[in-house]
């Protein structure tokens, strides 16, 4: 079974028996719960699904939404489990916990996480501008790129050790009510985890409940700028793969949640990789239309992606 994100809706659409109803519309059998649900839609909702036809496959991290927090800040990294802000990393924690407890009430087999960043100057202005104007492969950007790079590695440690720490807490509550924690890889370059980082965690913590959550979109993003091969995070971690967030990107390679089969990924080699047991979530954003969403649809059934 495959499922489709909130997402699709959720920034236009406030109301969960609203955000149901259109769902329903696509005739994807599945549903991804995302992180822009208010409290009031997620109960909506939950009781909506529990007696419809739409079946709960995952949840993406903070499900619902915090409510200590305006929905305005909806957001996978509302809070950082890497904070080391302590109060900051604690809410993280609970709201997490909370997110993880939902997915076992609404029979969910994993929930989505972003697992925060390290707290360095994210540099996204100069970094896309000298993309843009061809000067990113040039000796200028190949130095602003190693000195960016170097930094998110000199400031790790003690972000990298409040991740753990709340690792350790959620993985214990996954293992009790079964539920996987799919470690999504990231867009941005000073985003847990990288390549590198994905491995060591499903290392740390083999054995249990947490695995790796592939996104199409950021995979291609990495390869856009040379920090991976998109093909290279399924090579070494569709082993322990929970899922994937599918879409595809435009443009000039990382502007993405498209319809899939609309852009420059390689769902041919995609396919190559992936397990049975995967759940496949389309992600795509509300400027994707409802015609290119079943084209998106009928590409995917026809690359056998989805059945």
């Amino acid at each position: 079974m495959f499922g489709i994100s909130t997402a699709y809706k959720s920034p236009e659409i406030s109301d969960g028996d609203q955000l149901i109803d259109e769902l329903a519309k696509t005739g994807v059998p599945g549903v991804e719960l995302d992180y822009r649900l208010t409290v009031d839609a997620f109960d909506k909702i939950a009781r909506r699904l529990k007696n419809g036809s739409l079946q709960v496959l995952s949840l993406h991290n903070y499900c619902p939404h915090p409510e200590i927090l305006p929905i305005e800040k909806a957001c996978g990294d509302a809070f950082w489990l890497s904070a080391i802000d302590e109060h900051e990393r604690q809410l993280a924690v609970k709201y997490s916990l909370r997110t993880i407890r939902s997915a076992h009430d609404l029979g969910a087999r994993a929930v989505v996480f972003h697992l925060g960043r390290i707290g360095i100057v994210r540099k996204n202005k100069e970094w896309f501008d000298l993309f843009k104007t061809g000067k990113f492969w040039a000796p200028e950007g190949r130095a602003f790129v190693d000195r960016t790079l170097a930094e998110r590695e000199s400031a790790k440690e003690p972000y990298w050790n409040a991740l753990l720490n709340s690792l350790e807490v959620l993985n214990r509550e996954a293992e009790k009510l079964n539920i996987s924690i799919g470690v999504e890889n990231r867009y941005y370059w000073d985003d847990f985890p990288n390549f590198k980082e994905i491995g060591i965690l499903l290392e740390m913590f083999e054995g249990g409940k947490l695995g790796y959550w592939h996104d199409v979109g950021h995979a291609q993003a990495h390869e856009t700028f040379g920090l991976c091969n998109h093909e290279q995070f399924l090579q070494a971690y569709s082993n322990r793969l929970v899922g994937l967030h599918l879409h595809d990107c435009k443009e000039i390679g990382y502007n993405d949640h498209f319809a899939p089969g609309t852009g420059f990924i390689d769902y041919d080699m995609i396919k190559r990789y992936l397990p049975d047991q995967a759940i496949r979530i389309i992600e795509a954003h509300p400027k994707v239309s409802a015609e290119e969403l079943q084209q998106g649809i009928a590409f995917l059934k026809n690359k056998g992606i989805v059945t």
